[in-house]
C-alpha cells in the first residue's frame, strides 16, 4: 500500500465473498458462491409501472435531492411494515432508510469503533460485517453459533472479563452457517446484554425468507424484547424486492439514529428518492406482501435440491439443514482443504466460497458455504455432484 494512504486504507483487505463473486461474474460456471436472489424473482413488471406513474405523478421529488433520513412515505410505510415483525411503537425519528444494509453496517460500526475496541460476533459469521468492524481497528471475538445460535455461555464468560461495545447477531437463517437462534435463546440474550449493558446490532436479511417447517413466531427479532433501547435492528429488501434498489432499514433509539444520520452526510448526503419511492408504492400496494409465500416455495425447493444431492454425493459431509434463507454451511470429511476443493471445483465448472472468510482464528479450512438462491434445481445437483467427486478423490488421497 502507499505510504502516504490512512491506517485504515491500510487495513483494508478485499471480501472473501466479493473476490468470488468477481472471479465468476461473466463466465459460464454454476455458482453456488454468492448470495444473489434468483433473477426469475424480480418484479421488473410492477417496478416499471409504479415507475411510471410516480415520474408522472412525481418527477421532481423523484429525481431531485433528498432528506439523509429517508423518504418521508417510505419512513412511514417501514414504521407499518416493522410493527407487523412484531417492533411496535416506533416513532419516525426511530427509523433510517439505508443504501443497503451493508450501509447501516458500515455506518454503525463508525459511530461504535475506536481502533482496538472489542467486537463480539457470530463465528462463522457474515463477512461483510467482519471486514466493517475490522477495518475500522476492532479486535473481532468469534462467538461460535451452535444449532440454535450464539453459544452464550462463552459469551458471559468473555462480558465478565471485556466490556465489547456490541454483539452482532444475524438470527434468522445466518450468513453463512443457515442457523435459525431460537426464541428462548433471543430472549436470554437480550436479557444478557441487559445485564452486561451490551449493545445487540442486529443483522435480519432473510427473516421473510422461512420454510414451512418454521412458523411466523419462530422468526420475531430480537428487537421484539427491546425495552430499554439497545437493540440496533436492519433489515433490507434487497433479499424480498431487488437488491438493485438498494434500499434498507435502520430501526433503533432515537439518539441513534440522529448519530447515523451525520455520518451518512458524509458519505452519500441520502439513498436515492426513486428506489425509496419505488420500495414504498411496492409495500403499500401490496405486491410484497403478496409474493412472500411464492419466495417461500421457490427457494425451500432450491434448499431442498442441494440439500438432497449432497446428501448423494457428499454423504460423509455434516451440514445443518436450513429452515429458511440461502445458505448451507458444509463441514467436509477427512480433513479436505476447503481452499483446495474451490480451485479444483473452479476448473470443473463450479463455484462455491471456502469458509476461512466466514471463520475467526484460523477456522473454516475445512468448510464451505454453498448458496442455493440463484441456480436452477437441475444445476444445483450438478454442482452438488461435481464438488462430491472433487472430494471423494481428495479423501481417497488423504487415506494413502
Amino acid at each position: 500500500m502507499d505510504p502516504h494512504f490512512s491506517q485504515f486504507a491500510n487495513r483494508l483487505r478485499p471480501s472473501a465473498i466479493r473476490a468470488v463473486t468477481k472471479a465468476v461474474h461473466g463466465k459460464k460456471l454454476i455458482s453456488l458462491a454468492g448470495g444473489m436472489p434468483h433473477p426469475g424473482t424480480f418484479p421488473a413488471a410492477e417496478l416499471r409501472s409504479l415507475a411510471a406513474e410516480i415520474l408522472e405523478r412525481q418527477p421532481v421529488e423523484a429525481l431531485q435531492y433528498g432528506q439523509t433520513q429517508g423518504y418521508g412515505p417510505m419512513i412511514d410505510e417501514a414504521i407499518r411494515y416493522l410493527a407487523g415483525r412484531g417492533i411496535a411503537g416506533l416513532k419516525p425519528e426511530n427509523v433510517l432508510i439505508c443504501s443497503g444494509s451493508q450501509q447501516a453496517l458500515d455506518i454503525a460500526a463508525r459511530i461504535f469503533i475506536d481502533p482496538g475496541d472489542a467486537v463480539l460476533t457470530d463465528t462463522p459469521g457474515y463477512t461483510g460485517a467482519m471486514s466493517a468492524f475490522e477495518h475500522l481497528g476492532a479486535r473481532l471475538i468469534g462467538i461460535p453459533v451452535l444449532e440454535d445460535g450464539p453459544d452464550l455461555e462463552r459469551t458471559e464468560a468473555i462480558l465478565k472479563r471485556e466490556r465489547p461495545k456490541f454483539f452482532y447477531v444475524t438470527p434468522n437463517f445466518a450468513n453463512p452457517s443457515g442457523v435459525l437462534m431460537s426464541q428462548a435463546k433471543r430472549r436470554a440474550l437480550y436479557d444478557l446484554a441487559h445485564r452486561y449493558d451490551l449493545w445487540i446490532l442486529e443483522d435480519d436479511a432473510y427473516g421473510e425468507l422461512y420454510f414451512s417447517e418454521v412458523s411466523p413466531a419462530e422468526v420475531v427479532p430480537v428487537k421484539t424484547f427491546d425495552t430499554d433501547g439497545r437493540v440496533i435492528y436492519l433489515t433490507t429488501f434487497s433479499k424480498t424486492i431487488a437488491p438493485g434498489l438498494r434500499v434498507a432499514v435502520i430501526a433503533a433509539p432515537a439518539e441513534f439514529i440522529s448519530a447515523v444520520e451525520l455520518t451518512k452526510q458524509t458519505a452519500d448526503m441520502f439513498t436515492g428518492v426513486l428506489p425509496q419511492m419505488l420500495a414504498c408504492e411496492f409495500i403499500r400496494q401490496g405486491h410484497f406482501a403478496k409474493r412472500l409465500p411464492g419466495l417461500r416455495q421457490l427457494y425451500q425447493e432450491k434448499r431442498d435440491a442441494l440439500d438432497g444431492a449432497l446428501r448423494q454425493h457428499l454423504p460423509d459431509a455434516r451440514w445443518i439443514r436450513p429452515k429458511g434463507g440461502f445458505f448451507i454451511w458444509l463441514q467436509l470429511a477427512g480433513g479436505i482443504d476447503a481452499q483446495e476443493l474451490f480451485k479444483q471445483a473452479m476448473e470443473a465448472g463450479v463455484a462455491f466460497i471456502p469458509g476461512a472468510g466466514f471463520c475467526l482464528d484460523g477456522g473454516g479450512r475445512s468448510e464451505a458455504r454453498l448458496s442455493y438462491s440463484r441456480e436452477p434445481l437441475d444445476v444445483l445437483a450438478r454442482g452438488a455432484q461435481v464438488i462430491g467427486n472433487i472430494a471423494a478423490k481428495s479423501y481417497a488421497q488423504n487415506l494413502r
